[in-house]
């Protein structure tokens, strides 16, 4: 999924259930890049409001990093509680 294509309700959606489904190896760094991680967490965040979106966030985040293969250490919890 391409980055411009995150314009829309529905594939901010499809981000948000590829990303809860990722498995390690199946996702890539070009598939969840930063306007990625803003788009899941900006739809987070309407849909459960903004403690919930938080850690909605925060819990797929982790998965994602997990499923492009970087390490646990590339999350940075200070930067997306600022960005949320």
């Amino acid at each position: 999924m391409k980055v411009g294509s995150l314009d829309t309700l529905a594939a901010r959606e499809a981000l948000r259930e590829r990303v809860a489904s990722a498995t390690p190896g199946s996702l890539t760094r070009a598939d969840f890049g930063h306007e990625a991680h803003l788009a899941l967490a900006f739809e987070l965040v309407r849909e459960l409001g903004p403690r919930e979106g938080l850690a909605a966030t925060e819990s797929l985040l982790m998965r994602a990093l997990l499923a492009i293969g970087a390490p646990q250490r590339a999350y940075h919890a200070t930067w997306t509680r600022a960005w949320v």
